[in-house]
């Protein structure tokens, strides 16, 4: 599939432009240069044509590690890239910066789009874009944020692609540009260890790694195929106890969407640090949605005590849970990922579970309890796998109660994942 990959100068408007081009707000926007890192994926589609657009962190002259890297995802994207838009800012004019990042693309041989943006004012004169002509190459003006000028953008995008394409002997490529398969959000405080996860499992640089906490600022998606099933991966921001900004508290409500949208959860805790208040916290988020998860002990390299004993002292400090699933991995020596991602196959081919109606009333039968009295109960939903009770007087279904069901609806119907149950008055 085409590739266009966006990149400029931090606080351009590149993920504003991307969002719009592909007719979703995925990319987290900000007034606050440097806010995207990574790179972001995603399938914009004009027309009969489809395209796959490529965001990318904003690139300057800082000497500082995080800027090294995120210049390292840019070239990783640029290098992909069957065309380049560089984004100009139409209000600060032609800066340095935009001459370097021209001038290193020119020496790639790459195809390169000029686009102009917030031109907000229509009609724009010719002089306002004087200067932009002079770089002497095509250029669109456009506003990402008013939506101006993007037909005129997707049709340029479409040509060049459409061009490609008959000039271009290769076979097609058949790679993924949306999220497929089994999808699982990788969870967890800043610096355990979910992008070096990411990047270990998918054998890729996907994701910038580095002590700094809080570097991961979109939701990273990434695919990977285990045992002949399609799984994609979600590495979300990490999420502490005390939120620091206004752009941060977006990013946790971002990652907070995934455990929603989320089939199976990997709850990554510091094995050094051990668990903290906040993790109990997020793995109550999970319970209530009713999400099977994994909670993964990361960095065994680095834990000296034995792993019986780690999970004992887990299973004590989390006395609420019923059988949690607890794996131990090290994302630095690759102990543990293979059993992990075993696991999570294994919880893959539970979701979705349809129990008879007669099984499910047989389990019930064998349910001692006085009251409240249970007439018969109905499957009501598969995903999250809801059992609805009829009963005499629900008024008697304390919390207790549906703890002590939902533990022995499990054990009995051998279901491995998180059940809700519902009580209706008979």
């Amino acid at each position: 599939m085409f590739k266009v990959c966006i990149v400029g100068r931090p606080n351009v408007g590149k993920s504003t432009l991307f969002n719009r081009l592909i007719g979703k707000k995925v990319a987290f926007i900000d007034k606050e240069p440097g806010i995207t890192r990574d790179r972001n994926y995603g399938e914009a589609i004009w027309g009969k044509f489809s395209f796959t657009l490529i965001d990318t962190g904003g690139i300057d002259n800082e000497k500082t590690d995080i800027a090294g890297k995120i210049k390292e995802q840019v070239d990783f994207a640029i290098k992909e890239a069957d065309l380049i838009i560089l984004l100009l800012d139409g209000k600060d004019g032609i800066l340095p910066g935009d001459i370097e990042i021209l001038n290193s693309l020119r020496k790639r041989g790459k195809d390169v789009l000029l686009v102009v943006n917030k031109m907000d004012k229509t009609p724009y004169k010719e002089s306002d874009l004087a200067d932009f002509y002079k770089l002497g190459l095509p250029l669109i003006p456009i506003s990402s944020d008013h939506g101006i000028n993007i037909d005129e953008l997707l049709d340029e995008i479409r040509d060049r692609g459409q061009r490609a394409e008959h000039q271009s002997t290769r076979a097609p490529e058949h790679q993924r540009t949306e999220v497929e398969g089994i999808n699982i959000a990788i969870i967890g405080r800043p610096n355990v260890g979910k992008s070096s996860l990411l990047n270990l499992i998918t054998k890729k640089q996907r994701v910038i790694v580095s002590s700094t906490p809080g570097t991961t600022r979109d939701s990273i998606i990434e695919g990977f195929t285990f045992k002949d099933r399609e799984f994609t991966l979600v590495d979300t921001v990490g999420i502490r106890k005390k939120i620091a900004s206004r752009i941060e508290a977006g990013y946790v409500a971002s990652a907070k969407r995934c455990i929603k949208k989320a089939d199976i959860v990997w709850l990554l805790i510091d094995g050094f640090e051990g668990l903290t208040s906040q993790e109990k916290r997020l793995i109550e988020e999970i319970e209530s949605q009713f999400v099977p998860y994994i909670i993964v002990v990361n960095k065994l390299d680095l834990i000296k005590a034995d792993k019986s004993d780690y999970r004992a002292y887990i299973l004590k400090s989390l006395p609420f849970l019923d059988s949690p699933n607890i794996l131990f991995t090290s994302c630095i020596t690759g102990i543990g990922i293979k059993t992990l991602l075993n696991e999570t196959y294994s919880l893959s081919e539970s979701l979705n579970i349809s129990i008879k109606t007669s099984l499910l009333n047989k389990a019930i039968s064998q349910f001692k309890i006085e009251r409240p009295k249970i007439y018969y109960a109905t499957q009501t939903n598969p995903s999250p796998p809801t059992f609805t009770l009829f009963v005499n007087n629900p008024l008697f279904t304390e919390e207790n109660f549906l703890k002590r069901i939902k533990r022995f609806l499990r054990k009995k119907l051998n279901i491995s994942i998180p059940i809700n149950v519902l009580i209706k008055k008979a």
